[in-house]
């Protein structure tokens, strides 16, 4: 049986090694602060839901009004969430 020729071995440059994983994206200060902004002031989502946020301006009206309880309708609080 005829023995197989070994291939020629290349010279040269050795093998490069695997290029480094992308990093985290470095940001100016406050550049994130002001992407949330805008997301924010975008959607039409509310951050507090409205049952707390309506107990929260009534605790907050009854402070500044010396124990004058209003009554407040819930489209003004509505109108005030937004």
């Amino acid at each position: 049986m005829p023995r197989p020729k070994p291939t020629p071995r290349r010279r040269g440059r050795p093998a490069s090694p695997p290029p480094p994983s992308p990093r985290a994206r470095r940001r100016r200060p406050g550049q994130r602060a002001l992407q949330e902004i805008r997301r924010y002031q975008s959607s039409t989502r509310l951050l507090l839901r409205p049952g707390p946020f309506a107990r929260l301006v009534r605790e907050l009206c009854l402070l500044f009004t010396r124990g004058v309880d209003y009554h407040w309708q819930r489209m003004a609080l509505l109108a005030l969430q937004e």
